[in-house]
């Protein structure tokens, strides 16, 4: 590692620190459902998924060249104070942030829950710590990618699903089209963000063959609708939930692993001024 970080606190620019190993970074636990089948050789998998992802830090911590137990105490302090639990303004813990730098220079982050904080003092200067976090998001997230404000198709009617141009050049998304290119080993979920008015917008995924309708017209230039995949959320202007104007036949979707995604997007009004915008980050499964 080049470096490790919880929150703001770096395990390795800060002196008082050490991170001497990590686990569970590889891949998370696996769900399996599975049976014997009865009279016949073999067996059936009813469903797999993974699991909620462990994650095991070990290092010491120990007071600065020429410091006492003073500042030994304090670097303690700091750390726990990172490792405590967060809750938000309705008393729901919030997950605490990690980000991380493997030795190729390219920069990772996760979050997950504090399960165990631990320092044992062998020294009145000196101690080992071991910090366990428990993820309930299973993946690990690397660079941001946006499709940048993508208007809606011009040019005449357009029809309900569009049809996919192969054309296309991904990465300049506009007019109806664009592109979430998710270079990772793991589908990587979305955040959607719709700006200005705009009458029933439409949003479909030709690699998943998904999407996402909102019967709901907006009616000002500074409207913003934010279309959360991940945790299936639909909130106008930060407040107010859509939930109830998703379509029926919506479901969610996320960004396919490895490929670019083309995302297209359209309004029921050709002179809607809706722009859309694709945003999220590379996803693994584990690094």
């Amino acid at each position: 590692m080049l470096d490790f970080s919880i929150d703001t606190l770096s395990l390795y620019t800060d002196s008082h620190f050490t991170l001497t190993s990590h686990a569970g970074l590889d891949a998370p636990p696996l769900r399996v459902s599975a049976y014997e089948n009865a009279g016949e050789d073999g067996g059936t998998i009813g469903a797999a998924f993974y699991g909620s992802r462990l994650v095991t830090l070990t290092g010491t911590v120990r007071a600065q060249d020429g410091a006492g137990t003073a500042d030994y105490n304090q670097a303690r302090r700091n750390l726990a104070y990172m490792c405590r639990i967060r809750k938000d303004s309705s008393g729901f813990p919030t997950m605490t942030p990690f980000s991380f730098t493997t030795l190729d220079g390219v920069a990772y982050s996760f979050s997950g829950q504090i399960k165990t904080f631990q320092i044992d003092s062998v020294y009145p200067t000196w101690g080992k710590f071991i910090i366990t976090i428990v993820c309930p998001d299973p993946n690990i997230y690397g660079a941001a990618f946006t499709s940048g404000a993508v208007t809606r198709p011009s040019g005449g009617t357009v029809s309900f699903p569009l049809i996919f141009d192969p054309t296309f050049e991904f990465g300049t998304g506009t007019g109806g089209n664009a592109s979430a290119y998710n270079y990772g080993n793991a589908d990587a979920p979305l955040l959607i963000t719709l700006r200005g008015v705009g009458s029933n917008p439409y949003i479909y995924s030709p690699l998943r063959g998904k999407n996402m309708k909102l019967n709901y017209t907006t009616t000002l230039s500074s409207d913003v609708i934010v279309i959360d995949m991940k945790n299936k959320t639909i909130v106008l202007n930060g407040s107010t939930s859509l939930l109830s104007y998703k379509d029926v036949d919506s479901d969610w979707f996320s960004a396919q692993a490895g490929v670019v995604s083309p995302i297209q997007f359209n309004t029921s009004s050709s002179s809607d001024g809706m722009t859309m915008e694709v945003t999220g980050n590379v996803a693994y499964v584990g690094i």
